[in-house]
C-alpha cells in the first residue's frame, strides 16, 4: 500500500480505507492488492478484487474495503495505460463505484467509496491538466479535464456538507454496527477538505498565468490547507502532506520563500523519509521556479540514499531541474561556476542526461511517468535541440500523442537516422517501425505498407521483421479494398513474404492469406497449394485444413463440370487428409483435434464422392473419428454422422444399417438431412437397380424425418428435396407418381435449371411415345438456356437426339449427332464425343 501512496500522490490516489477500516488496512487482501499495483500488475489486481467481492456478503466490511481497492486499482491502471485505453478504465472504475453505492439500502461506510469515486476524477483531471501544461492538450480540448474536476469538487463538497452535519450527531449516540465513529467521520472530512484543495488547485492551473480565475482557485486551495493544518493533529501523517500541497500552492503563486519555509518545515528527523523526500522535491522545484541554478544542483546531488533513488516524486523533480539546466545553457547562462565557458555544449549535454533521466523513470516507475517525462521533454526542447535518437524518440511519442502526425512521422524518421548513422539498429529499426504504425494510425495504408516492406528488407535478420513484412501486407489488403489496382501488390508482398521468411511464424499467416486471396479468385489449384504449406503447429492449421477441404470440393465440381477427369485429384485430396490425420508417424492422433475432425470429414466426403467402391474407409475413418469425439461441436457431430449413413448405405447389403443409423440421427438441422439425401443420391447413382431401391428406401424415411420440419428450410432447400423425394420414387419403380410431382416442380419452377434437367432426364427413361416427346420438347428448351458447348449444353443435345432414336426419328437424331461431331471444332477432347459416336452407331444401323 505505501509503494502505491508513494507513486501515485500527485494523483490523489493515496489510500484513505484505514479512515474506516483499520483492521482492514492491514489485512492480507490490502497487502496483497496493494503488492500488485506496486508491480504494475493492475489486471490480477482487478481480478482478484473483483472475484473477492463476489463471494463475500453485502453487508460484510470487507466488501467495502475491496470495492475501494479496485476503484482505486482501475484508476491506477487507466493512469497507467496506453492513451486508446485509458478512457474505458476510466469509465469501468466509476461503474464500479457506483455499482456499489446504487444498492438500497445503502451500505455502512458508503462514503468510503463516494470519496475513492471523486478521486478517480480527480486523477482523471490531474492527468489533463499535466497533459495541458506539457502541450499535449490545446486549450479547445480541455472541457473533458473542467469536467471531471466540476465533478470530484461536486461529489467532495456534498461530501464535506453531509458529514459537517453528521459528526456533531455521531458523538452523541453509539454508532449502529458496520457505521463509522465520529473520529473516523473526522479524519474522512479532513481527507475530503485535502483533496477539495488539491481539486481547485488543479483547476486553477488550467487558466492562463497571471489571469483572475487562476489567482482566486490557487488562493482558495491555499485558504483550505491552512484552515486545515490548524484542525489536524501534528501526529497524524496528513499534515505533512497538507504542509507540502501549501508549499506547492505558495510556489504557484509566486512567494517562494513561504514555499521553501513550509517545505523545509517538513524535512527533519523523525518524520517519514517518504514526506522528507517529498519536501525535497518541492524544495528543488522552487530552486528551479527561482532560476537558483546552485541551489538546485545542491539540492540535486544531496539525499542520494537508495531510498531517494527509489521515489518517483523525487527523481521527477531532477528531471525537470535537468530540463531547467538544458534551457538556460541553451539561453547562454551557466549553471555552475565549474561549467566550461561552452553553453551549447553544456545544452546538449543536458539534454542527454534528461533524455536518459526520463527512460529510467519509465523502466523504474512504470508508463505514467515515463509519459509525464516524455511531454515535458518535448514542451521544454524545440525539435531541432533534439540532438539525439533519443530525443527525437520521445518528441515524436509526443508529437504522435498530440495527433500531429505529419510532425511525427517526420521526426520518427530523424530519430531512425540518428541512431542508423551510430549503428543502433534496434533502435533505428524501432523508430521506423513506428513512423508506419503513424501512416497506418491516420488511414495511408499504401504508405504505412510501403514504409514496413522497406524496413523489413532493410533489416531482414532482425527479430521482427518477418511481423513488420507481414503488417506491410495487411496494410496493402486494406488498400486493395479500397482501390483493386493495389490488389496486386497485396499478393506481391505476400509471396516476397514467403520467399524472405518461409519458415517464420508470420510465414503460415502469410500462406492463408495467399490461399483466400487464390480463392476468391476461384484459382483453385493455387488455393490448395497455399493452403496446404500451412504447418501442423501453426495457430491457423485448423483454418487452413477448412479451407483445404473447401478448395478441393470447388476444384473437383469444377473438372466435372468441364467434363474433365476428377480421379486423380480426388485421390491426391483422400491421401492429403489421410496423412493430415496420421502424421509422419502413420498413427491415429490419441487426441482429435478439430483439425483432425475437418480432415476425417472431407476425406471421408470425397471417398464416398469419388470411390464409392471404397466406402467401407470411409466408414472406417468417420467411426473413429466420432469414438474419439465427444467433446467435439455439435455440427461436427452431426455432418459426421449424416455422412456415415451415406457410406454405409453406399456398401452393398448394408441398406438396412444405413437405415438403423438415419433412425439415429432422426433429430438432425435439415442442413445435414439434406445431406444425406444428397448423398444418397449419389451413391444411388451408381449402384446397381437392385441397391438404387433400397437406397431410394432409405432417401424416403430421410425426407419423410425431414418434411416433419420443412418450416425450418429455405425455399431452395424445400425445393431440393421435392426432386429429391421425385427422384427415389422414380427408383422404387413409383414413375407416374415421381412423374407428376415432377411436372408440377417444372411448371412452379420455370427459371430454375435444376427442376427442368431433372423433370427431362426422368421423362427421357420413359418407354411411352406421349412422355418421349415431352422429354424432347424439354430438352430442347434446357438446350436453349444452356451456354453453349459447356458439359451441360452437350448432354442436352446428346440427350435430345436419344429421345428422337427412342421416338423412331433416326435420320432426325443422326443428323444431329453428325452436325455436332463433324461441324468445327467438334467434339475432340470431350468426354461426350464416345456417347455422341456410340449412338449415331446406333442409328445408322
Amino acid at each position: 500500500m505505501a509503494a502505491s501512496v508513494r507513486y501515485f500522490r500527485s494523483l490523489a490516489l493515496i489510500a484513505i480505507v484505514s479512515i474506516g477500516l483499520p483492521a482492514y488496512a492491514q489485512s492480507l487482501d490490502a497487502r496483497f492488492v496493494g503488492g500488485l499495483r506496486q508491480r504494475q500488475l493492475f489486471e490480477l489486481a482487478e481480478h482478484y478484487c473483483a472475484d473477492r467481492i463476489s463471494r463475500i456478503a453485502p453487508g460484510d466490511p470487507i466488501q467495502v474495503g475491496l470495492t475501494v481497492e479496485l476503484v482505486r486499482t482501475l484508476a491506477l491502471h487507466a493512469a497507467n495505460a496506453p492513451l486508446d485505453q485509458r478512457e474505458a478504465l476510466w469509465r469501468k472504475s466509476r461503474e464500479t463505484a457506483a455499482s456499489f453505492l446504487n444498492r438500497s439500502p445503502p451500505p455502512p461506510r458508503a462514503a468510503l467509496v463516494r470519496f475513492q469515486d471523486a478521486l478517480t476524477l480527480l486523477a482523471q483531471g490531474d492527468i489533463g491538466r499535466q497533459e495541458f501544461e506539457a502541450g499535449v492538450l490545446r486549450s479547445e480540448q480541455l472541457e473533458p479535464t473542467r469536467q471531471a474536476l466540476r465533478q470530484a469538487s461536486s461529489i467532495l463538497e456534498s461530501l464535506a456538507k453531509e458529514l459537517k452535519a453528521e459528526i456533531p450527531l455521531r458523538r452523541r449516540i453509539v454508532p449502529r454496527p458496520g457505521e463509522m465513529s465520529a473520529d473516523e467521520l473526522t479524519r474522512l472530512d479532513e481527507q475530503v477538505q485535502h483533496q477539495l484543495a488539491r481539486a481547485n488547485k488543479c483547476r486553477g492551473l488550467l487558466f492562463d498565468r497571471g489571469s483572475d480565475d487562476r489567482l482566486s482557485l490557487l488562493l482558495a486551495a491555499t485558504g483550505i490547507l491552512e484552515r486545515l493544518l490548524t484542525q489536524v493533529p501534528e501526529q497524524e501523517p496528513l499534515q505533512a502532506v497538507i504542509q507540502l500541497d501549501l508549499a506547492e500552492c505558495q510556489r504557484l503563486l509566486g512567494r517562494y520563500t513561504e514555499a521553501a519555509s513550509a517545505a523545509a518545515a517538513v524535512d527533519h528527523d523523525g518524520v517519514a523519509m517518504e514526506t522528507r523526500l517529498a519536501a525535497r522535491a518541492e524544495l528543488l522545484r522552487v530552486a528551479i521556479a527561482q532560476n537558483d541554478f546552485s541551489s538546485a544542483q545542491r539540492l540535486m546531488d544531496g539525499g542520494g540514499s537508495a531510498i531517494a533513488q527509489a521515489w518517483a516524486e523525487l527523481d521527477f523533480a531532477r528531471f525537470e531541474a535537468l530540463l531547467a539546466f538544458a534551457r538556460a545553457a541553451g539561453e547562454g547562462k551557466r549553471i555552475s561556476a565549474s561549467d566550461p565557458a561552452r553553453p551549447q555544449e553544456m545544452a546538449r549535454a543536458y539534454q542527454q542526461q534528461a533524455a536518459e533521466h526520463a527512460d529510467r523513470l519509465e523502466k523504474t516507475y512504470g508508463p505514467y511517468w515515463g509519459r509525464r517525462a516524455s511531454q515535458l521533454l518535448i514542451a521544454a526542447m524545440p525539435r531541432s535541440a533534439l540532438g539525439s535518437a533519443q530525443l527525437l524518440a520521445r518528441a515524436a511519442d509526443g508529437l504522435y500523442l498530440k495527433g500531429d502526425f505529419d510532425q511525427a512521422i517526420a521526426t520518427y524518421d530523424d530519430a531512425a537516422a540518428q541512431a542508423k548513422a551510430k549503428g543502433d539498429f534496434q533502435t533505428a529499426f524501432e523508430q521506423a517501425y513506428k513512423a508506419a504504425l503513424a501512416e497506418q494510425k491516420r488511414g495511408r495504408a499504401a504508405a504505412a505498407a510501403d514504409r514496413l516492406r522497406v524496413l523489413a528488407n532493410a533489416f531482414p535478420t532482425h527479430p521482427q521483421a518477418s511481423q513488420a513484412h507481414l503488417l506491410a501486407a495487411w496494410n496493402a489488403s486494406h488498400e486493395a479494398a479500397k482501390d483493386r489496382a493495389a490488389a496486386g501488390l497485396y499478393e506481391e508482398l505476400l509471396r516476397e513474404h514467403l520467399t524472405s521468411w518461409p519458415t517464420a511464424e508470420s510465414a503460415d499467416q502469410a500462406r492463408l492469406w495467399l490461399g483466400k486471396l487464390r480463392e476468391g479468385r476461384a484459382d483453385w489449384p493455387a488455393a490448395i497449394v497455399a493452403y496446404a504449406g500451412v504447418s501442423r503447429g501453426s495457430p491457423h492449421y485448423a483454418a487452413a485444413i477448412g479451407a483445404l477441404a473447401r478448395a478441393w470440393r470447388a476444384e473437383l465440381a469444377s473438372l466435372a463440370t468441364a467434363g474433365r477427369p476428377t480421379s486423380d485429384t480426388a485421390g491426391e485430396a483422400i491421401r492429403f487428409f489421410q496423412r493430415a490425420i496420421v502424421g509422419e508417424e502413420n498413427r491415429w492422433p490419441e487426441r482429435w483435434t478439430d483439425a483432425d475432425r475437418t480432415a476425417a470429414l472431407a476425406a471421408a466426403e470425397l471417398i464416398i464422392a469419388y470411390q464409392p467402391g471404397s466406402a467401407s474407409d470411409a466408414e472406417n475413418l468417420l467411426r473413429r473419428a466420432l469414438a474419439s469425439s465427444f467433446d467435439a461441436p455439435p455440427t461436427w457431430q452431426a455432418a459426421a454422422q449424416a455422412q456415415l449413413v451415406i457410406a454405409v448405405a453406399a456398401q452393398g447389403g448394408r441398406q438396412k444399417e444405413a437405415l438403423d443409423e438415419l433412425r439415429a440421427i432422426a433429430a438432425a438441422s435439415g442442413d445435414h438431412m439434406l445431406t444425406v439425401l444428397e448423398g444418397l443420391s449419389q451413391v444411388a447413382a451408381q449402384s446397381t437397380d437392385r441397391a438404387r431401391q433400397q437406397i431410394a428406401a432409405i432417401q424416403l424415411e430421410a425426407a419423410a424425418s425431414l418434411a416433419k420440419s420443412s418450416h425450418s428450410l429455405t425455399p431452395e432447400q424445400r425445393l431440393t428435396l421435392q426432386c429429391l423425394e421425385a427422384e427415389a420414387l422414380a427408383s422404387l419403380g413409383r414413375t407416374d407418381e415421381a412423374l407428376a410431382r415432377y411436372e408440377r416442380l417444372a411448371q412452379a419452377n420455370f427459371d430454375s435449371g435444376a427442376v427442368q434437367k431433372g423433370y427431362a432426364r426422368l421423362l427421357l427413361t420413359s418407354s411411352d411415345a406421349v412422355r418421349l416427346q415431352k422429354a424432347l420438347d424439354q430438352w430442347r428448351i434446357v438446350g436453349s438456356r444452356t451456354p453453349a458447348r459447356t458439359p451441360q449444353w452437350f448432354e442436352a443435345k446428346y440427350s435430345v437426339a436419344l429421345a428422337q432414336f427412342k421416338l423412331g426419328d433416326r435420320p432426325g437424331a443422326a443428323m444431329l449427332l453428325r452436325f455436332l461431331l463433324e461441324t468445327p471444332p467438334g467434339m475432340k477432347g470431350s468426354d461426350w464425343e464416345g456417347n455422341f459416336r456410340q449412338l449415331l452407331k446406333k442409328c445408322e444401323q
